[in-house]
C-alpha cells in the first residue's frame, strides 16, 4: 500500500507513484477532499481533534479516532497539491498523537541513516537537497521530517524548487501555482521507508563555504525552533534531549550556484566519518 512519513494513506491513489511502501505496523491514516468555503477560525490541536487554517483559506481537520484527515478547499486538491505542500502538516498532528515528533527540515540518506537538514526558509534547504540528489545521495524528505524515537519516517518521492532553482539546475518540471507559490518538482528515487536518525545539518548563508560543528548547547534551541507542532510540548520530553545528544553541523555557503556541488561535498566528506 503508497504511503509516507510513517503512515498508510488511503484515499490517495492517484498519488501512489510519489509515494513509498509502507511497513506492515504503520497505521492508517485515512485522506478526504472536499470543496468548499470554510469560515476562518483559530487553529487548534486538542486531544482528540484539531483544526487547521491552511494558505489561501483552505482548512484542514485531523480526527484521531479513526485517523482521518480532511481537506476542506476552495478548488478541488490535486494529487500533486496532496502531496505537498498539505500532506505534511496532517501527518505531524497524527504523528504527535502516536508520540512522535515533526520538524520543518529536510534529510538525506549517508552510508545507514538519515541527516537531518534545517534551515530558515530561504535558506536553500530543497535546493541543496536536490543538489545531493543529482550526486546522487537518496533524498529522504523534502520538508517535513517525522520521527518515532531517533528512526525517520521518509516522505514524497520528490522535491520542489522555486523557478531560479530549477533553472540553475536543469531539473525540475512546473507543476504550476501549488499552495502559496508557483514549484518545480523533481522525482526522487527510491529509499528504505524507514531508517535510523544519524545526526542534524544546519543551514547558514556565509561568505565562506565551511563546515563546523554546532556546540551541544546550541542543538536543543535550534531542534525546538524548528518543529512542526507549535504552542504544545514535545510528546516525549526526553526525546528532544536525546535528538540533541546525536552529531550536528552547520554548513555555511556563499550564494552562488558555483559552490553548490562543492558545498554537498565538503558536507559529505565531513559527515561520512561521524
Amino acid at each position: 500500500m503508497p504511503g509516507a512519513y510513517g503512515f498508510e494513506l488511503l484515499g490517495v491513489a492517484g498519488a501512489a507513484p510519489q509515494l513509498v511502501e509502507t511497513a506492515p505496523d504503520w497505521p492508517t491514516l485515512e485522506i478526504e477532499r472536499i470543496v468548499g468555503v470554510t469560515t476562518p477560525r483559530r487553529s487548534v490541536i486538542g486531544a482528540d481533534d484539531a483544526e487547521i487554517e491552511l494558505v489561501a483559506g483552505d482548512h484542514l481537520a485531523v480526527r484521531r479516532s479513526p485517523l482521518q484527515a480532511t481537506f476542506t478547499t476552495a478548488r478541488p486538491l490535486s494529487d500533486d497539491a496532496l502531496i505537498h505542500p498539505y500532506l505534511a502538516p496532517a501527518a505531524a498532528i497524527a504523528g504527535y498523537w502516536l508520540g512522535r515528533e515533526a520538524f520543518h527540515a529536510g534529510g538525506f540518506v549517508l552510508d545507514d541513516g538519515v541527516w537531518g537538514v534545517m534551515g530558515e526558509k530561504g535558506s536553500g534547504k530543497s535546493s541543496l537537497l536536490a543538489g545531493l540528489a543529482q550526486q546522487g545521495y537518496g533524498v529522504f524528505a523534502d520538508d517535513a521530517l517525522i520521527l518515532e524515537r531517533d528512526i525517520v519516517f521518509a516522505g514524497p518521492r520528490s522535491v520542489d524548487l522555486r523557478r531560479e532553482s530549477a533553472d540553475e539546475l536543469d531539473a525540475g518540471a512546473s507543476i504550476g501555482v501549488v499552495g502559496d507559490r508557483e514549484r518545480w518538482r523533481i522525482t526522487l528515487g527510491n529509499v528504505p521507508s524507514a531508517s535510523r536518525l544519524r545526526g542534524w545539518v544546519f543551514l547558514a548563508w556565509a561568505e565562506m563555504l565551511e563546515v563546523s560543528p554546532v556546540a551541544p548547547g546550541e542543538r536543543l534551541q535550534r531542534l525546538l525552533g524548528h518543529r512542526m507542532i507549535k504552542g504544545l510540548p514535545p510528546p516525549e520530553p526526553r526525546l528532544m534531549l536525546e535528538l540533541s545528544a546525536l552529531p550536528a553541523f552547520q554548513l555555511s555557503r556563499p550564494r552562488s550556484w558555483g559552490q553548490l556541488e562543492t558545498a554537498g561535498s565538503r558536507l559529505v566528506d565531513t559527515l561520512s566519518p561521524c
